[in-house]
């Protein structure tokens, strides 16, 4: 029996600015596309071990506080595949960006005014992220991506 996968992500927030990563693998489903540094968690580690070290592996960035704001389920149907990623922001982090795994991500400040319109940034991810920034709560959803390839964001 196939399983979900448990995944973290956590968006460092700097004056009006928040840190995503450009997937640079020509595979990844989100090539060249701007997301939330993150991964997968690690045996015996803490969700916010895993998005503490998911952050600073890929940008650089540390941080000193972080605070979980919602889960995202993603289930690809066509595949069979289903991942949950708990979802992190860091609102007191330091250090400067850097591209420690430039073969495979780069990160970028994008500014938090009008990153919805952003067309880098997935679609299911500025709806997220614009909820989650409007709220200040915990939100729930499901990115579900059909045959098409399209993914559908649904908010529970």
């Amino acid at each position: 029996m196939i399983r979900p996968k448990a995944q973290v992500c956590c968006v460092a927030f700097r004056e009006d600015k928040m840190v995503l990563i450009r997937r640079v693998v020509a595979k990844a489903n989100t090539y060249m596309q701007l997301i939330p540094p993150g991964g997968h968690i690690e045996n015996c580690e803490t969700l916010e071990e895993a998005a503490s070290r998911e952050l600073y592996e890929e940008t650089g960035i540390i941080a000193d506080q972080i605070n979980l704001v919602g889960v995202i389920s993603f289930i690809t149907r066509p595949k069979n595949d289903h991942a949950i990623c708990f979802v992190y922001f860091s609102d007191r982090n330091n250090g400067e960006i850097e591209a420690k795994e430039k073969d495979k991500v780069i990160p970028e400040w994008v500014d938090v005014e009008g990153f919805e319109d952003n067309t880098d940034i997935p679609q299911y991810y500025r709806e997220f992220l614009e909820k989650a920034l409007e709220s200040k709560g915990f939100i729930n959803c499901v990115v579900e991506w059909n045959d098409t390839g399209n993914g559908l964001i649904t908010f529970i």
